[in-house]
């Protein structure tokens, strides 16, 4: 289920997400290491991606091409999908290690 990515929000999100990690450890934050707050963030995330999913005009999963409109945003409340759905569950240390578009937030 991987949709196609543009390298420039895949890079703008690791940065932010990056210097939004690397201030919050100056900062002294504690929830850098709390699983519970990682399980947040992906409900969120997936939370997003879903009202993002069924937006009719969401510029990031668009196409002149209905069927394949309708395929993106399938693809987009999928993966929200999966987001709400693994944090739901025990997150283990290697589900969270191997998503890649989050960690930047809590992994260094």
């Amino acid at each position: 289920m991987s949709a196609p990515k543009q390298p420039n929000i895949v890079a703008f999100a690791q940065v932010m997400h990056t210097a939004y990690r690397t201030k919050s450890e100056e900062s002294g934050a504690r929830w850098l290491g709390d699983t519970q707050a990682i399980q947040s963030a992906w409900i969120l995330h997936g939370r997003e991606m879903i009202a993002n999913g069924v937006e009719r005009d969401f510029h990031l999963a668009w196409s002149s091409n209905a069927e394949e409109q309708r395929s993106l945003q399938r693809r987009m409340v999928e993966k929200g999908c999966y987001y709400v759905s693994a944090a739901k569950g025990e997150l283990k240390e290697d589900i969270i290690r191997r998503e890649s578009f989050l960690k930047a937030l809590y992994l260094a």
